[in-house]
């Protein structure tokens, strides 16, 4: 009887016979699995001085989760254009730095930002946090 399981090969490779290398997936080993994800929006106001907002996102897993976060960074790079944090973006007279951390309830996001020209942003952000341990026990 041979083995049971998930394998997806890459691009060439015949996923019966390739080795665990040349696949994408195999579930011989433990992969992420993720269930929590969400999205907000947050606005930073008309000011020229530093601004600090930050969200908190409970999950509550009593474990520190992998984590993804990102955000649109339409004022920096493009319309629509989202970065995965922690990122630091710069351009003309302003400065944005967000970044996230995990602990074992919350997932906290921070943006900062410095605009010297003032002018009101909205920020979109996407959150994906894995509830998969892992081997961290």
């Amino acid at each position: 009887m041979g083995d049971y399981g998930k394998r997806i090969s890459i691009a060439g490779q015949d996923v019966k016979t390739c080795s665990d290398l040349d696949c994408v997936v195999t579930s011989k080993y433990a992969n992420l699995k993720g269930a929590v994800s969400g999205s907000g929006s947050v606005d930073f106001t008309d000011t020229t001085s530093a601004e600090t907002i930050t969200v908190t996102v409970a999950h509550g897993l009593g474990y520190i989760p992998t984590a993804r976060v990102s955000v649109d960074a339409t004022e920096a790079v493009g319309a629509g254009e989202y970065v995965e944090l922690p990122s630091a973006l710069g351009y003309a007279d302003r400065f944005y730095n967000y970044f996230y951390k995990a602990d074992a309830t919350n997932v906290t996001i921070t943006l900062r930002r410095q605009n010297d020209a003032g002018g009101a942003l909205n920020v979109d952000y996407k959150y994906f946090i894995y509830l998969d341990k892992g081997k961290l026990n």
